[in-house]
């Protein structure tokens, strides 16, 4: 550090086995992309200042940052003006998301306690926190994303990749402009039929690879069938059940669309433009939803004109590759644990 007087965060990760491969698994991912070519989301990733070993303890010096996303935004403004806030942090996440996925990252916990601020009064976010984060199907454990955020795909056990990530920040997005979680739940059973009140039934293509169907669904002889009555679970059992009382068991589009009493054609437009931008990132299929990149391009983010038929440039979509069979690049497990002091001091 050049500046003695800098206030900055220190991360202290415990000398148990289980945190230290994964203490240097976050550091080897840090180096990856500190080292990678510039990119307009490189930006907006939260890189170490330093790191250092004491009492084998990993620790990493960062940056101080403001306030996250948990607090929200102001809600008492128009339409138009959370409208734009919003748009200027999806667009900052989603040029994160692309940088760290075109090199071949996936953070894995995106969620609004991971969007930090970069300074009080400032604009700009940063993306934090890549001790779940994954390269080339280094998976971190059984356990992936915050269960208010995880994918669709994760919860069903179907292979999943960097678009995980995409879902999560869906789900972001519908957040910072609807003022809750819209899928939070207490368990997966219950988020899966929240998401199908919410978004509509799931394609029975995709149930037909879903190692955890079972979990979800009975087997009829007319087919697949939901344990629990989505509507009844979105009333009764989920977290905020109580402002889907006040709305009724509708759609998450409809409920966009009611959310603030919208009196301007141009305010109509733009939140119509809006939910067909977050139902892009939150599409069942990972082969359908927006890419980082695709949604980049979405006239939400670019303020350019809209119509419902918008499909993102194909061109922009990359190979999927499947993080659980991808071949792995960062040493796991037992060869981290081997490193010594000097080996890992020299990883930044």
């Amino acid at each position: 550090m050049s500046n003695k007087n800098q206030f900055v965060a220190l991360k202290i990760i415990k000398n148990l086995p289980q945190y230290h491969a994964t203490g240097v698994s976050e550091i080897y991912i840090h180096r990856l992309l500190n080292h990678a070519p510039d990119h307009p989301g490189k930006k907006h990733v939260v890189m170490p200042i330093s790191t250092f070993e004491i009492d084998g303890h990993i620790c990493m010096v960062l940056p101080l940052l403001s306030r996250s996303l948990f607090e929200g935004i102001c809600q008492i403004q128009s339409p138009l003006l959370i409208l734009k806030t919003v748009r200027q942090i999806m667009k900052q996440l989603m040029q994160a998301l692309a940088f760290i996925h075109q090199n071949g990252v996936s953070h894995c916990d995106v969620k609004p306690d991971n969007i930090l601020y970069g300074e009080e009064n400032s604009d700009d976010i940063l993306l934090i926190d890549f001790g779940s984060a994954t390269t080339n199907g280094a998976g971190q454990g059984q356990y992936i994303q915050s269960r208010f955020y995880r994918s669709f795909e994760v919860m069903l056990g179907l292979e999943f990749n960097n678009m995980i990530d995409v879902w999560s920040a869906g789900c972001v997005a519908a957040e910072l402009y609807l003022d809750f979680a819209i899928f939070a739940c207490d368990c997966e059973s219950d988020a899966v039929h929240t998401m199908v009140a919410l978004l509509g039934p799931v394609p029975e293509y995709l149930l037909t690879s879903a190692k955890n169907w079972w979990k979800f669904y009975d087997m009829t002889p007319k087919g697949y069938k939901l344990k629990m009555n989505p509507t009844e679970v979105l009333l009764t059992r989920h977290l905020y059940h109580s402002i889907y009382e006040s709305t009724g068991a509708v759609p998450l589009k409809q409920i966009i669309m009611e959310h603030f009493p919208l009196i301007t054609q141009e305010e109509l437009d733009q939140v119509l433009c809006f939910s067909h931008f977050v139902h892009g990132l939150l599409n069942y299929d990972t082969t359908k939803r927006y890419t980082a990149a695709q949604a980049l391009e979405h006239p939400f983010i670019t303020e350019t004109p809209f119509n419902e038929n918008w499909r993102p440039p194909p061109g922009l979509r990359p190979r999927n590759q499947t993080l659980e069979k991808r071949p792995q690049q960062i040493p796991r497990s037992g060869s981290l644990d081997r490193l010594s002091t000097s080996d890992f001091l020299s990883l930044m």
